[in-house]
This record gives structure tokens, C-alpha cells and sequence, in this order.
């Protein structure tokens, strides 16, 4: 008798998660920094952070990743790194996160996580009143590679509260008596 011994190979998979996390800098305190929503202020810094997660079972080389700034943010060059076990301090990554994007290899099977963390600044031109800014960081769907994968995306929300303070305006004008009068309204 012959025993033939087959083994079947699994499908290479590649399946991204993102979750993207923000951290008002400029208040710092907080037992967890990072969140899905927070506040802040007119001219705050922000850091931004995006973890990519291959939950498939083949590596993934060249990834692209960006980041979509809202209106009133703006990126901090120089200030995008990349963290992973085994590499607790970060290595500094080009600029382009918010622009064109940046690539990185995310290996499978969760084992190791992808970290990218950058910062971002406040307009202090941001309108008055309150504004709540979205950022979304985006693994774009590859269908080209082997095995091809689907975009990734999540959110992260800051509500900004802008008071523009005491507002005088001064009107000049005369009174009955053919004297002038000042009017400041508040």
C-alpha cells in the first residue's frame, strides 16, 4: 500500500486594520493620551497616531499610508516616526504623511504592529465658535500587489472651541446739541 500525504497551502492574505488615535500635546496629564476624540484650542499641537495591523498571514511590503489633515491643521515637518517592538524610540520617517503618503512593511499575522506618529498645529485663525476637525488615516486598497488587499481607514475627532474675546466697534457721530458723541458697541 501506497500513503500519499497531501498538505494543503493556505491562501496568502493580506488584511489591514487601522485604527488612528490624537492626543492634544499641548495639555499632556492624561493617564491614556491617546483617543478617539478630545479638545482643544486655537494654535494647540496635536499628535496624531495611526496603528497598522496586517491581520493576514503573508508580509506586506511597500504599504502606502496617509493621513488627511482637516481645514485649520496643519503638519509639523520632521515630525512623523515610525515605532514597532523592538524599536521603542522610533525611527524618523520622510515627510509626506499628509501629502502623497509614506510606504512602510507591516509583517502578518498581527506579530508585529506598525506605529506612526506625527504632530500637527492649530490655526489660530480657526473660526469663532465651535469646530470639530475629522482627521482620517487611510491604508489605500492595492490591487495590483499579490495577494491584493482592500483600503483601511479610521477617524479621529478634535472639537475646537475658538473665542475671539471682546469685539469694539466705534462709531462717531453728532448729538443734538452739535456735539460729538461716541457709540462703542460690545
Amino acid at each position: 500500500d501506497v500513503i500519499t500525504r497531501v498538505e494543503k497551502t493556505a491562501t496568502p492574505t493580506i488584511d489591514f486594520l487601522v485604527d488612528k488615535r490624537v492626543d492634544n500635546a499641548s495639555v499632556g496629564g492624561a493617564s491614556d493620551p491617546w483617543l478617539d476624540q478630545t479638545t482643544a484650542s486655537p494654535g494647540d499641537t496635536l499628535s496624531y497616531k495611526i496603528d497598522v495591523i496586517n491581520q493576514g498571514n503573508t508580509d506586506a511590503t511597500n504599504v502606502l499610508i496617509t493621513d488627511v489633515l482637516p481645514n485649520y491643521v496643519t503638519y509639523v515637518p520632521g515630525s512623523t516616526k515610525l515605532y514597532y517592538t523592538g524599536n521603542t524610540s522610533g525611527t524618523p520617517l520622510p515627510d509626506g504623511i499628509t501629502a502623497a503618503g509614506i510606504n512602510i512593511d507591516v509583517p502578518a499575522a498581527s506579530q508585529n504592529m506598525r506605529v506612526i506618529v506625527f504632530r500637527a498645529v492649530i490655526s489660530t485663525t480657526i473660526p469663532a465658535g465651535t469646530n470639530t476637525l475629522i482627521n482620517t488615516g487611510i491604508v489605500p486598497a492595492n490591487a495590483t500587489n499579490t495577494p491584493p488587499w482592500t483600503m483601511a481607514q479610521d477617524t479621529a475627532t478634535v472639537d475646537v472651541f475658538a473665542n475671539r474675546g471682546l469685539t469694539i466697534t466705534k462709531e462717531a457721530g453728532t448729538s443734538q446739541s452739535g456735539t460729538f458723541a461716541d457709540t462703542v458697541v460690545v
